[in-house]
């Protein structure tokens, strides 16, 4: 940001304020998708969207992260296979073979519960 000196100390003021914090109606969460599919570049200064991406970890990487004036900003990476444009990060949950087989059984009794329903 250039820095241009002011002569009226009302606007001066104001100046200042605005390097203070970034207004809410401007904060914004940008979502890059290059055409090749391989990585989408996420920036954001909104502070809820850069805890959700920071709990993500690891499958977003944090790249930068800093402050304009008392707002937080950061930049983030995921791979393409990671991200559905319309949901965000895709979750995946690790499972033990325990819970795996838990699941499983649950889907089977369902469908079963539906044919008979039919």
């Amino acid at each position: 940001m250039t820095s241009i000196p002011l002569r009226n100390t009302e606007l001066r003021e104001t100046a200042e304020m605005d390097m203070k914090s970034v207004p809410l109606n401007e904060r914004e969460t940008t979502i890059n998708i290059p055409g090749d599919g391989s990585e989408v570049m996420i920036w954001t200064n909104i502070p809820r969207d850069i805890r959700a991406f920071r709990s993500k970890a690891p499958k977003v990487s944090e790249l930068k992260s800093g402050f304009q004036g008392t707002t937080e900003w950061a930049e983030f990476r995921v791979a393409y296979k990671d991200f559905n444009p319309a949901k965000g990060v895709r979750n995946t949950r690790q499972l033990t073979e325990e819970q795996r087989q838990a699941v499983a059984d649950r889907f089977r009794a369902f469908r079963e519960n539906q044919t008979e329903a039919a």
